[in-house]
């Protein structure tokens, strides 16, 4: 079974690797968000999940996008082919982010 973790407050040494911070944008420009975390797969390396606040626009305030549903768009930049209403509107069946669980992610 594989390992999960996030980064959490782990500092890489040089800042151009780490996608935390970075900003999210989703169809129409709408900006959904920044990434605040990642979940990856400790055997591969290989990064699962982003956690992304949305700086208050959704009740929950932060939730779950698929690593292979992001595409780079510029520097520090990524895009989400999907609506801030279409998200909005799911806000009750998107994975939620228990902060208070290490950032785990409960339904």
């Amino acid at each position: 079974m594989a390992h999960y973790g996030c980064l959490a407050t782990y500092q890489f040494p040089d800042r151009a690797e780490d996608i935390r911070g970075a900003t999210l944008y989703g169809l129409n420009d709408d900006k959904l968000g920044k990434v605040d975390d990642v979940i990856f797969n400790h055997s591969s390396g290989n990064v699962t999940y982003l956690v992304v606040d949305t700086g208050g626009w959704l009740s929950t305030k932060k939730f779950l996008v698929s690593a292979d549903r992001i595409r780079a768009s510029r520097s520090r930049h990524f895009r989400l082919t999907t609506r801030k209403t279409w998200i909005r509107k799911r806000d009750g069946l998107i994975m939620k982010v228990n902060t208070a669980r290490n950032g785990k992610p409960v339904q």
